[in-house]
């Protein structure tokens, strides 16, 4: 798999690289809808996470989560009031995805294969994080973010949190 996005229709684009030429490949659970892919992980035997948003009927938002197992792509169905995706990492070969709640305020799921669970982010006194990527290696996870600002500051204080799974 080698790039995620939008056309200008609005459809999110899955491309394929087998070493020689790209080939497209079909989005799962779609449709007619306007959807558009953020990020793209490979994991363990060939599997492989992709996350983004879809546009619902009534042209709400809501998060979107794509499994391939080796063979097909299927849709993950995800927790009601899922808030966008913007990040996705595999650990111990299960995916871990950063949700948008608002702009300033982030949450980290962890699929199980089952069910996705919180992995809840500390929070730093009262301010939230707003969490931008996730990455994984073993064991740990690492998240990085901000701060939102205060005052008069456009971007509060970074921050890179790690959590040993």
């Amino acid at each position: 798999m080698g790039s995620t996005g939008f056309f200008e229709s609005g459809k999110p684009v899955l491309l394929h690289y087998d070493g020689t030429r790209w080939s497209k490949v079909a989005v799962p659970g779609v449709g007619a809808a306007r959807a558009g892919l953020k990020d793209v992980v490979a994991g363990p035997g060939g599997q492989l996470w992709a996350v983004g948003e879809i546009q619902a009927p009534d042209k709400s938002w809501k998060a979107l989560a794509l499994h391939y197992n080796g063979r097909k792509w299927t849709e993950v169905p995800l927790p009601n009031g899922t808030g966008r995706l913007g990040s996705v990492t595999v650990s111990r070969g299960e995916p871990v995805v950063l949700e948008e709640k608002t702009e300033e305020t982030s949450a980290a799921l962890r699929y199980t294969g089952r069910k996705w669970v919180s992995m809840k982010l500390p929070a730093d006194g009262a301010e939230p994080l707003a969490a931008s990527a996730v990455s994984a290696s073993g064991r740990t996870v690492d998240v990085v973010g901000y701060r939102p600002a205060t005052g008069s500051q456009y971007v509060g204080p970074g921050a890179v949190l790690t959590a040993r799974r």
